[in-house]
């Protein structure tokens, strides 16, 4: 009996380099005079080589200079952070980003659904990401009790406590696009995914409650 051929998937023999900027001089002073202000001369070096890593432009709100409360330091820390579209755009640039998957969203049960209907926070999502070259996606799996961001009164943050199925699903797929793209988007965060200890206005998350209410936007 005759079969047909298999048809094998197409790969590209070379990885394409993401375009990479260059601040200027004048682009560093105007970063130390305003975005980076309350930075350290080394914090603004840190910042300008991921700015010129990512090709990401701080002065578009593509990557922006974090501060946060370091309990060792006794100080405000400066971090690069950027938002999920940065990450797509970082990952599409590299010419090998073929699309994300997700993000889906379970409860206690475990039943994975593109929608999330209940009245009650989803305990986990996943999204997975395709890269070309790669025979299986890159999942990023993500828990309620990890990720949510509480403040000093045990209250969830504005955002976690308007969109908290939104939140979960960003978390998860920048999990996903950091493992499918680690010398680009390593050290890469999104604010949605900083934990209560590094945050520092923020404290440990309660106990998980995965029947909780699905709280209302204040």
């Amino acid at each position: 009996m005759n079969t047909l051929p298999v048809p094998v998937r197409q790969q590209k023999t070379e990885i394409a380099t993401p375009p990479q900027a260059t601040l200027s001089r004048d682009q560093i002073d105007l970063l130390k005079r305003t975005i980076c202000r309350k930075g350290t001369d080394d914090e603004l070096r840190l910042f300008v080589s991921q700015c010129n890593r990512s090709g990401l432009d701080p002065f578009t709100g593509q990557i922006y200079a974090s501060f946060r409360w370091d309990n060792d330091l006794k100080r405000e820390v400066m971090k690069a952070q950027t938002g999920i579209e940065g990450l797509r755009l970082i990952a599409a640039r590299t010419g090998l980003y073929e699309g994300t998957e997700g993000p889906l969203w379970c409860g206690k049960d475990g039943k994975l659904v593109e929608l999330w209907l209940e009245d009650t926070v989803p305990v986990a999502a996943i999204a997975k990401v395709y890269r070309n070259g790669h025979k299986v996606p890159t999942a990023g799996k993500v828990l309620w009790k990890e990720f949510a961001q509480y403040k000093k009164d045990g209250t969830l943050t504005a955002m976690w406590a308007k969109m908290p199925v939104n939140q979960l699903g960003k978390c998860a797929e920048a999990q996903a696009l950091r493992k499918a793209f680690p010398q680009e988007l390593g050290g890469f965060y999104i604010p949605e995914e900083i934990r209560a200890e590094i945050q520092g206005d923020l404290v440990e998350q309660p106990a998980a409650q995965p029947n909780e209410k699905r709280p209302r936007a204040q």
